[in-house]
């Protein structure tokens, strides 16, 4: 990579208009609704920026902090987790109907970018740790839709099924 380069293969996503496009090899292979953090708390929106994703665990339990009783906020199993800053990753959210528009204004994740599930898989079989994920804000793309695409409506992705090795991880401690 050169100066300012991210490279051919990478995720984007836009928090104003809940989207993710994914890039592989310069290509864009597909793109999809998302529900990012929820925007009534400040702990809990999806911070803009350049990250690279950690490393690649099937499946996984994300929790919340720990409480002084030694339980968790919340534990929840997903399938498919891929981190990229600190606790917040992409990852399947099955128990979510739909994705995109403005559920994440109040509604949304603790921090993670909440994928449906055949996304998620398509994801996580053609990522490898080390590549970029750029989340950001674009002024005017802001989706006015109050639903978006539904779960079960996201498998016509197109992207190759070429798997790759994952990586072992730490136990998680993860924003959904």
């Amino acid at each position: 990579h050169g100066y300012n380069d991210i490279g051919n293969t990478y995720i984007e996503v836009d928090l104003s208009e809940q989207h993710m496009y994914f890039y592989q090899n310069g290509e864009d292979i597909f793109e999809s609704d998302i529900v990012s953090g929820d925007m009534r708390y400040s702990d809990r929106q999806t911070p803009a920026g350049i990250y690279t994703i950690y490393y690649k665990k099937s499946p996984d339990v994300l929790r919340g902090e720990k409480k002084p009783d030694g339980t968790y906020e919340y534990e929840t199993q997903v399938t498919y987790w891929m981190p990229f800053n600190g606790g917040i990753g992409l990852h399947d959210a099955n128990w979510r109907k739909t994705f995109g528009g403005t559920i994440y204004k109040n509604g949304g994740s603790h921090g993670c970018v909440n994928l449906p599930p055949a996304v998620a898989k398509t994801i996580y079989e053609n990522i490898s740790a080390g590549d970029p994920v750029l989340c950001y804000h674009l002024d005017g793309t802001e989706s006015s839709k109050t639903g978006g695409t539904k779960k079960d409506g996201t498998a016509e992705t197109t992207a190759a099924t070429t798997a790759v090795p994952t990586t072992a991880a730490p136990e998680t401690t993860a924003a959904l």
